[in-house]
């Protein structure tokens, strides 16, 4: 038991003088439980956001790993689909030029 407080009253009648003291006390468990109660919900609060920050940084991997992977069969539709491929008029010209090279040459013997 602790003792929360002590309260001391002086009557006085015509005859004697009396004094009454009343000492309030209270169960040392009782607050004990109350601090225990609170901490028990604070940790399962902070066990409730770990566990969604865990989950989040879960979710933000596997999002990293199926965009990885989206550019990657992105990549090689690319390289096999050559018809989708614009005609580079430089390698146009170089074509020719060496065509027109190519018929210029002659062998002498």
């Amino acid at each position: 038991m602790n003792i929360e407080r002590i309260v001391k009253r002086q009557y006085s009648s015509n005859s004697s003088n009396e004094t009454e003291t009343v000492t309030e006390a209270v169960n040392v468990v009782t607050p004990l439980q109350k601090l225990e109660d609170s901490l028990t919900r604070v940790q399962e609060a902070k066990r409730k956001c770990l566990d969604s920050l865990h989950r989040m940084e879960t979710d933000d991997r596997r999002l990293e790993l199926d965009l990885i992977r989206l550019e990657m069969e992105a990549a090689k539709e690319d390289s096999t689909n050559t018809e989708d491929l614009k005609d580079d008029s430089f390698i146009k010209a170089l074509n020719a030029t060496t065509e027109g090279v190519w018929n210029d040459y002659t062998e002498d013997e």
